[in-house]
């Protein structure tokens, strides 16, 4: 009986410590208002940013003329397009940041939208 309520008490406290992270979250529109677009500097834009795990960053642009590519740091530096990663299309692409430490990269693969500083 004991353990059950040490189980139910764990439950509890982890319950708890998760929920400072969930309320926390935030939400970044890559771009702000100009979106996920050509001829923006977003490395600049996401310089002064605090982006944590649990945060989520929303690319948005006009469906068909954009797509967003999650990339290494060499396809990032090079434009280099993945060839088994799928592309997100929508035009309103929510990514969950879920791992801690490890840097993002994303470019567009439209094209060569990367080569025009349509990556992040």
């Amino acid at each position: 009986m004991a353990s059950k309520q040490m189980l139910i008490i764990f439950a509890v406290v982890m319950a708890i410590s998760v929920l400072p992270m969930i309320t926390l979250a935030k939400t970044f529109t890559v771009g702000d208002g100009q979106g996920w677009t050509t001829g923006f500097d977003y490395q600049a834009w996401a310089k002064d940013k605090k982006i944590r795990v649990g945060d989520t960053l929303v690319f948005k642009y006009s469906k068909g003329a954009h797509n967003v590519q999650k990339v290494d740091g060499n396809g990032f530096d090079k434009c280099i397009k993945p060839s088994l990663n799928e592309a997100l299309t929508t035009g309103n692409d929510a990514i969950r940041l879920t791992s801690i430490g490890k840097k993002k990269w994303y470019i567009c693969g439209v094209g060569n939208h990367c080569r025009g500083e349509v990556r992040n």
